[in-house]
This record gives structure tokens, C-alpha cells and sequence, in this order.
């Protein structure tokens, strides 16, 4: 039944928003595939953020596959984002930091942010913040 259980959970991640989704909803998602059978989607989603393949946003898991390349921010926003990303050394930033800092809606940053992991000139410390690859 493993293979059952990660499909469920593949197709909650593919068919979520691009706000991506709490762990809960996944759940419910999941649950509501493999009915009457419970599994706990804990040890996988976690799997799948090690792997890279789902980021987590503050509590919310959005993957990869989500991101948009076609619809990028525009230049400015872009390079904005990037020097926030540059400052005091090029720091770790979590995703809340850098909405704060931003102040652009939440979908378009989330998507840039995938784009920018995928293009490996981002990535994703092990305490889900945001760091320059250059650093």
C-alpha cells in the first residue's frame, strides 16, 4: 500500500494552490483517496523537503513542480529580491522576512522563489529559510 499512500500524497501536492498547503489539508486530502485506511503523510512530506523536491513556507508546503517559469516577477522586483537576499552577508532569510521586506502578493513571491531554487541561484537551508547560492 506505500506506493497507494505516495500517489495520494503526489496528487494532493500537484492539485493544491500556488500558496501551497498545510500540512492538515494535505492530510484531509489523503485520507479522503485512501479511505477507510489512515496514513500518517508526517515521514514523507518530510522526505520530500529534505529532497528538495517541496519547500515548506512558514506552514505551508508548495512543490516544486508548482513554479511557474512564464510568469516571473518583473526586473525590478526581481533585482530588488535579490539584493534584500544579498544583504548582511547574505544571510539566511526566512520566507516571512522576505514577504515583509517585499511587500508584493504572496503567490507571485512564492513562485519566484521556486523558479529561483529550481535554477539552483537560491536555496533552502535545512531550517526552511532562504539563502544566495553565491554565499
Amino acid at each position: 500500500m506505500q506506493r497507494r499512500q505516495k500517489r495520494a500524497l503526489y496528487d494532493a501536492l500537484r492539485e493544491s494552490s500556488g500558496l501551497g498547503e498545510t500540512k492538515k489539508s494535505l492530510q484531509n486530502f489523503v485520507d479522503e483517496q485512501l479511505y477507510p485506511h489512515v496514513w500518517n503523510i508526517s515521514d514523507d512530506l518530510g522526505e520530500l523537503v529534505r529532497r528538495k523536491k517541496v519547500i515548506k513556507f512558514d506552514s505551508k508546503y508548495l512543490s516544486l513542480k508548482r513554479a511557474n517559469k512564464n510568469k516571473r516577477l518583473p526586473k525590478k522586483q526581481l533585482a530588488e529580491l535579490i539584493r534584500f537576499l544579498k544583504t548582511h552577508d547574505g544571510e539566511k532569510k526566512s520566507f516571512e522576512d522576505i514577504r515583509a521586506h517585499m511587500q508584493i502578493m504572496e503567490r507571485p513571491l512564492k513562485n519566484e522563489l521556486c523558479v529561483l531554487v529550481i535554477e539552483k541561484e537560491v536555496k533552502v537551508t535545512k531550517d526552511h529559510k532562504f539563502q544566495l547560492m553565491s554565499y
